[in-house]
């Protein structure tokens, strides 16, 4: 059908809406918008993922073509699109498109009440617009009219995605959460990288068969490409990865205008200040597949392999124990964390040794035994998915029975048993084994991390382990200025506090005004002593930036106008005012 008009209308304003408390969520829907008569689940029938590192963001386009299929529509049917989701935490989103028959039209920027407004004028006279809301946080929704009952519909979104950072590499989370609301799951995602010089060297760690070939795209031109199998979308997160060359403990990047400017900035504090503290880490693994639905033992095994490889340097130590009918052990010693010494050890553990076993007892007295006969140095780390002290009963015996073998280590828990299964006492639910694990946490002063399929994912709380186990720093400061200037309006991506972790970065954007050399000054309390550490970064060490960083910048500054809570129509104004002059 040849439409008589053509309009595209993109909303990025604020509203209050009722949304799942998640951070995976998405639905879609396709029905007949005029008298609701026909309904039904719409398909994605092709997804495409283009991701190119900006330094603390990744630029992400997501390709989604739709269709009705198999819902008994008639061809002559018109039809609407509704496709609710949400994107990875404090993601920005900046653009839109729809293809209208072979033509890409784009979206203009305009605020929610006008969007509206000419979105459903247009949809009463049959022609084309597409809209996008932001709905509240991380939360979106996309509308497409017309789609014929034997038609398909195609768009695209554009949004900034924050990446992660340790000293080895940087990644961002692959949504492919976003897909799983397709009735006829897809067979694929394909997924399209283009390198910089900072960044190179894609790859999906837990997926090893996504291995990535070189191509020459007619859009893209020179990348990267790789295929994400069907059977992991929507499975949990999955993480794409780059290997940086950030060797001070600070990447900073600039876009300037005369002697105003906008900077971006990843701090890794353990380099900043030189203070790597080596860590010693022990990891148990007890698992039943009865308690398993999103994340299964040999996936958590997989995400560990992947972060170990990231955050354990050679001055560090790991060991493993698998529980099983007698307890398997990687070593009988501290393994030192070399890459070498990692790989084979993976390679003799091969892919799946996690069994379908249970012995926690065991299993913890042996973590615990191990430690004190290599010195009383490490911590471990349990990742269990088990429930066989769910009982207040079964639980006090059970840490009884482990304080005969004091001093305990430090240790921190991942429970990712999704059996939901409660339990009542003391007045309070439990879940499984939350009860035991809360008293083991506190007893060895470790922390307690539940898996929760709408609330948090695996690599998430295996990340906070590994950022925790690194030392901290109290009493921090940072301030960031120019030798001739000063720096204002600072966003950071998470706010750090008043303590750090000496393992997890710092991620900054803000605004300058002077000449370089750019300042920054970090300062702190550790281990009972003061630190202060000032660098001088000139020109010559400082990435440019392209026009993106203005758009980090702007995101991240409607949020803050977002996360005030005291609305009028004059903050609005501001947060729609900001949207429309940082498309």
């Amino acid at each position: 059908m040849k439409p008589f008009y053509q309009k595209i209308v993109l909303s990025l304003a604020f509203i209050f809406v009722f949304v799942l408390h998640a951070s995976a969520w998405s639905w879609l829907n396709v029905q007949n918008p005029r008298t609701w008569d026909k309904w039904g689940q719409g398909t994605i029938e092709d997804a495409l993922l283009t991701v190119q590192p900006k330094g603390i963001y990744m630029e992400c386009e997501l390709y989604l073509t739709f269709s009705g299929r198999d819902n008994n529509f008639l061809p002559s049917d018109t039809l609407e699109i509704s496709y609710y989701f949400s994107l990875p935490s404090k993601s920005i989103v900046h653009d839109s498109w729809l293809w209208v028959g072979d033509s890409i039209v784009h979206a203009r920027l305009i605020d929610r009440w006008s969007a509206w407004q000419i979105y459903e004028s247009i949809v009463k006279r049959r022609r084309d617009p597409s809209v996008l809301y932001k709905q509240w946080g991380d939360y979106y929704s996309l509308q497409i009219y017309p789609m014929m009952g034997n038609e398909k519909r195609k768009a695209k979104i554009t949004f900034l995605v924050p990446t992660s950072w340790t000293a080895r590499s940087v990644s961002c989370p692959i949504p492919t959460d976003m897909l799983q609301a397709s009735k006829i799951p897809l067979e694929k995602l394909r997924v399209l990288v283009k390198e910089s010089p900072e960044f190179q060297n894609p790859s999906v760690p837990v997926i090893p068969e996504a291995s990535f070939k070189r191509i020459q795209d007619p859009d893209l031109g020179p990348c990267l490409e790789t295929f994400i199998p069907g059977n992991y979308i929507g499975f949990s997160q999955i993480y794409l990865s780059f290997s940086h060359f950030v060797t001070n403990g600070l990447y900073l990047s600039t876009l300037n205008n005369g002697a105003e400017g906008i900077y971006q900035m990843a701090i890794l504090p353990s380099k900043f200040f030189q203070l790597d503290q080596p860590k010693k880490l022990l990891f148990l693994f007890d698992f039943e597949k009865k308690n398993e639905y999103q994340a299964g033992g040999n996936q958590v095994y997989a995400e560990l392999k992947n972060l170990m490889a990231n955050y354990l340097d050679e001055n560090d130590y790991f060991n493993i124990i698998f529980s099983g009918p007698q307890p398997m052990m990687a070593s009988n010693s501290w393994i030192k964390a070399t890459p070498e010494n990692m790989r084979q050890v993976f390679s003799m553990l091969g892919s799946t040794p996690v069994q379908n076993f249970s012995g926690l007892q065991e299993l913890l007295t042996s973590g615990i035994k191990f430690i004190q006969k290599t010195g009383n140095k490490g911590s471990m780390v349990l990742l269990a998915n088990t429930d066989h002290y769910a009982t207040n009963d079964s639980a006090n015996l059970l840490m009884d029975y482990l304080k005969t073998f004091e001093p305990h280590p430090v240790t921190h828990i991942i429970d990712f048993d999704n059996s939901y299964t409660w339990y009542y006492f003391g007045g309070k639910y439990f879940r499984g084994n939350e009860y035991f694990y809360t008293l083991l946490t506190r007893h060895t002063k470790g922390n307690y991390y539940q898996y929760n399929y709408w609330d948090n994912n695996i690599a998430d709380m295996l990340t906070k382990v590994f950022e925790i186990s690194g030392g901290k720093i109290s009493s921090f400061d940072l301030h960031t200025s120019m030798k001739e200037g000063f720096c204002y309006g600072r966003f950071n991506i998470e706010d750090p506090g008043q303590a750090i972790y000496l393992d997890k970065p710092i991620l900054q954007v803000g605004k300058y005004y002077g000449n370089l050399p750019f300042v920054a000054e970090l300062a702190g309390i550790y281990n009972g002593q003061p630190l202060m550490v000032r660098k001088e970064i000139p020109a010559s060490q400082i990435i440019p930036s392209d026009t993106l960083l203005a758009k980090m910048w702007a995101g991240n500054h409607i949020a803050s106008l977002e996360n005030t809570w005291n609305y009028d129509n004059e903050m609005i104004s501001q947060i729609v005012e900001s949207s429309l002059s940082n498309r």
